[in-house]
């Protein structure tokens, strides 16, 4: 992908996405504590602590992958919409080719540290990484190769809500690819914690403690948890939920009632994959939200120009 067309993929967003006192994507500035300076180029912090039963995730694995075409790794990337080293499934959908990719970039690392890679390597090397993020789904509309409810695919639909039909919703008001998600973007971190020896299983202490920053937490992070991840319809998914972070609860039968349809692929042929009876994968246990002020709210505060309760 040439590396005009991956910047365009990434256009930068308006600052008052993230940051108070500038305009958002609507071009109005989002809501903020007042009053305008305690406010201005502070943010809304989510903090959660998330526990993997990653247990769970390694037994249903083996289970599913036994009777998956491609198995249990192809599963895996199907449920994440990447490859375990990071690879995007819609732009590498065989693990040959995604392992080709990670190799190359890999390599031309090595030769940046080294001081020895040539210009030519060193742009190479800057298209390659911007393809971790910079791609879209407008080649892959019916989900063939990264299935709409894949998680990557629900965290950041990007232009996949056109569902079947480049250009769905004409020109110019959503002439930008992703237009309709850009609204509900999230900055975000997140940190592995817990002991290695415990992952195995479900009962360790171990799992992700994560960060997002916007500035409106109804409209971007509690939209994307609640709308995107728990519930399908957007994605013309029913009630299913995401096969990763969604609370998939269990049955009558004590087995996990999660469910995920991973398309097929009309040019092979491929017939559609169900999934049924999955656990649910991450859980919940700690977090809150937080106002992360300014240097000149800080200042402010230190000097009681203002009082913050």
């Amino acid at each position: 992908m040439p590396l005009g067309t991956q910047a365009r993929l990434l256009r930068v967003l308006e600052a008052g996405e993230f940051i108070f006192g500038y305009p958002d994507e609507s071009f109005a500035y989002p809501e903020a504590p007042g009053p305008a300076l305690f406010s201005k180029n502070g943010t809304y912090l989510v903090y959660r602590k998330l526990h993997q039963n990653v247990g769970s995730f390694n037994s249903y694995l083996e289970a599913e992958g036994a009777r998956f075409t491609g198995g249990k790794e192809a599963l895996a990337a199907k449920f994440a919409g990447r490859w375990r080293n990071g690879a995007p499934l819609v732009l590498f959908p065989t693990e040959e080719s995604a392992n080709q990719f990670v190799n190359e970039v890999a390599a031309l690392k090595e030769k940046v540290h080294d001081n020895t890679a040539t210009p030519q390597e060193m742009t190479r090397l800057d298209e390659l990484k911007l393809q971790f993020v910079a791609f879209d789904y407008t080649d892959d509309l019916d989900g063939a190769r990264c299935p709409f409810g894949s998680h990557t695919r629900r965290a950041n639909p990007r232009s996949a809500l056109q569902f079947g039909k480049k250009g769905a919703f004409g020109k110019p008001a959503f002439d930008t690819p992703g237009a309709l998600s850009n609204r509900r973007r999230v900055l975000r971190r997140g940190l592995p914690y817990g002991l290695v020896e415990d992952r195995p299983t479900d009962q360790g202490d171990h799992g992700i403690v994560i960060q997002f920053l916007c500035t409106d937490l109804s409209r971007q992070f509690e939209f994307v948890q609640q709308q995107w991840l728990n519930f399908g319809n957007d994605f013309r998914l029913a009630n299913d939920k995401d096969p990763i972070l969604g609370n998939h609860g269990i049955n009558e039968n004590c087995r996990g009632a999660g469910r995920m349809v991973i398309e097929g692929d009309k040019e092979t042929g491929k017939p559609p994959y169900f999934c049924s009876h999955m656990p649910t994968l991450v859980e919940t246990r700690g977090g809150d939200y937080f106002f992360v002020p300014s240097m000149t709210c800080l200042r402010m505060l230190g000097r009681g120009t203002i009082d913050p309760t």
